[in-house]
């Protein structure tokens, strides 16, 4: 039986979701991302679904794997929709511009720093119910 891509992601989420935390936890997240994108004959700006973040607000519940934002002032990032209780939940955004990113404070840093060139930063939502809620992002700079 078949499996697709989608699917290889979810066991690989999985086996690493209790993994070491931090910035080598990030570059796994991205490296497998980039592995089940070649089983699938991709790229990496194909996998999943992409699209531009035009505001400032990461919709956890509208289905995109990848933002990408060009930045030409500081952006204060704002969530809607994050998932509940601990159905975890990875996005990726990718940030161009050499100006501050400033997350909510329930955001916690894991690791990496920005270069201000082309970060790419990989939030994992650990948590998304009210008054408990956690997402741990790592910075991978010059991505």
């Amino acid at each position: 039986m078949a499996i697709t891509g989608q699917e290889i992601k979810n066991k690989i989420t999985d086996l690493y979701k209790n993994y070491v935390g931090g910035f080598v936890e990030a570059e796994i997240k991205s490296l497998l991302t980039d592995i089940v994108v070649f089983i699938e004959g991709g790229t990496v700006s194909q996998y999943g679904k992409r699209k531009l973040l035009s505001g400032s607000v990461i919709d956890w519940a509208e289905g995109v794997d990848v933002y990408t934002k060009t930045i030409t002032a500081p952006l204060i990032i704002t969530d809607a929709n994050l998932p509940s209780g601990d159905k975890t939940k990875l996005i990726t955004v990718i940030i161009s511009g050499a100006f501050t990113v400033t997350l909510p404070a329930y955001y916690v840093w894991k690791g990496g720093v920005a270069d201000g060139i082309s970060d790419k930063y990989v939030f994992d939502c650990i948590n998304g119910s009210a008054g408990e809620k956690r997402v741990e992002y790592t910075i991978i700079p010059n991505a």
